[in-house]
């Protein structure tokens, strides 16, 4: 393949599974939340907007605005955490993809 075709298929098989990730995640943690704190979550209308736009920020946003205290330091691993899992997705497979 040339590198342009690993990009492609680098870029078709991540952006739905980083989306997917995120979105389901930051459902799943908007329900375990407590009401008081349910408010500084993005509202359902804008979620997904929110997560094509920003990517992994919107997951680090929403844990920043729910929680108080130490609570906001796991915002920044969190995102060093998907930064390191997106870098690590799109080699393995560009990696997978360079022998076909």
């Amino acid at each position: 393949m040339k590198d342009v075709d690993i990009d492609l298929v680098t870029l078709a098989v991540t952006t739905p599974i980083q989306l997917f990730g995120q979105w389901a995640f930051l459902l799943w943690d908007a329900k375990s939340l407590p009401a008081a704190t349910k408010k500084g979550s993005w509202p359902d209308a804008t979620l997904g907007s929110a997560i094509y736009f920003l990517g992994p920020l919107a997951t680090g946003i929403h844990v920043a605005m729910t929680r108080r205290g130490l609570g906001r330091l796991k915002a920044l691993a969190y995102l060093a955490g998907v930064t390191f899992a997106y870098v690590a997705l799109n080699a393995v497979v560009a990696e997978i993809a360079s022998y076909f």
